[in-house]
Formats: C-alpha cells, sequence, structure tokens
C-alpha cells in the first residue's frame, strides 16, 4: 500500500481549523482504476470533493497499477495484478479500516460515475439513519443525460417506473452506501460488501456510458 495513511477529510470541515470542525458523519469511499479513464475520473472525483455535510475520505485502488488520478491527500493502493473487481474493493475497504477514527459509512463508486448534487452522500446517509434495518442503502442510477435509466442500471427487481421504492430490490454495487458496523459484523475477517435488501432512495447519480 503507498500513499497518505491519514487522509485528509473532505466536505465537512471548517476552514476556520480543527478547532472549529464541525462534526460530520465520516464516509469511507473507495474507487477503483486502471488509468484508462481519465476524464471520467477527474470528473467523478471533482463531483465527490464537493459533497458537503459528511466527511469523506477517499482511498484510490490501482488496479495493477499506479493510480494516476488522485484527490490531494486521498489515500492510494497499488495492486501489482487484477484481484477482480470485488477483491480490489476489498483492498480499499481495509486501508481505510486501519484508519482513526472509524467511518461511520463505507461507500463503493465507480470512477465514471458523478454525483448530479452535492448532498447526495449526505442524503444517503439521512436515509440510512431513518432506516436502521436497512444493511445499505444506494441511489437510483441515471444515464449521462440524467433522465434516462438503463434496466441494467435499476437497483430493483420490479420492472415500472425507477422511482417508486420497490419492497424487493438487488444491489447495483457501483455506487452503494453501507454501514462500517454492517460490513465488519457480516464479513469480520474480508470486509466484503453485505448482500442483503436495502431501502430504495431517490436520489439520482449519473455514470459516464461506457
Amino acid at each position: 500500500m503507498t500513499g497518505d495513511q491519514r487522509p485528509a477529510p473532505f466536505g465537512g470541515t471548517s476552514p476556520a481549523g480543527e478547532e472549529n470542525r464541525v462534526s460530520h458523519p465520516i464516509v469511507d469511499v473507495v474507487l477503483l482504476t486502471m488509468n484508462d479513464r481519465p476524464e471520467e475520473e477527474n470528473a467523478s472525483q471533482a463531483t465527490l470533493l464537493a459533497q458537503r455535510g459528511i466527511d469523506v475520505r477517499i482511498c484510490v485502488v490501482g488496479n495493477g497499477c499506479t493510480p494516476d488520478v488522485v484527490p490531494a491527500g486521498a489515500m492510494t493502493v497499488v495492486l501489482a495484478e487484477n484481484l477482480g473487481i470485488p477483491g480490489d474493493r476489498n483492498e480499499g475497504a481495509r486501508a481505510l479500516a486501519e484508519l482513526d477514527p472509524p467511518a461511520d459509512y463505507l461507500f463503493f463508486l465507480d470512477n465514471d460515475a458523478s454525483f448530479p448534487q452535492p448532498d447526495v452522500l449526505a442524503r444517503l446517509v439521512a436515509e440510512a439513519e431513518q432506516h436502521p434495518e436497512a444493511a445499505y442503502v444506494q441511489p437510483r442510477l441515471t444515464g449521462p443525460d440524467d433522465t434516462t435509466t438503463p434496466r441494467r442500471w435499476v437497483p430493483r427487481l420490479r420492472v415500472g417506473d425507477p422511482g417508486r421504492p420497490g419492497t424487493i430490490t438487488s444491489m447495483t454495487e457501483g455506487v452503494v452506501s453501507s454501514r462500517v458496523r454492517t460490513v465488519t459484523r457480516i464479513t469480520p475477517h474480508s470486509l466484503a460488501t453485505p448482500s442483503t435488501t436495502s431501502a430504495d432512495n431517490p436520489e439520482n447519480i449519473r455514470s459516464q456510458a461506457r
């Protein structure tokens, strides 16, 4: 692992200094890269850094490479070989889990996905707090035009209005928020993504077309 062992928190800090810092939930964010889409990565990270109302700690995991696009103050993990997306994400989660204080939430973000508003992560946290029974919460994906919702991105099994919550769901693992304590309880040794029912959230998140 390389990079800053204590990545600077983004989003919720006060410019007046640490002594006047407002306490916000900590969201650890894992991004994967193969250095093959720098334009999309820069766009994605810009919208991540713009998030407000929470403290974000970022880990960029190089999938068989040293990451080229890394925000200042972020942690990096360099993997010599491709471990597969789940394995790569777990390595990033492990690195962030070593930090003190521990985060409240863990968010996996595809490096071609962008947040349309600066309060998306804060709204996801608020939704999770309102639904303590939910192991994870995730937004609804839309296409780059922010209107279309490709079927493969709809985290629901029922066909119909994607803006309508459903009682049965599947996980879109490229944009998902989990409670750290839930992840640790379900898979304490591997920090793997939990696979269980989530609360639906109406917020959108855009993804660049692949």
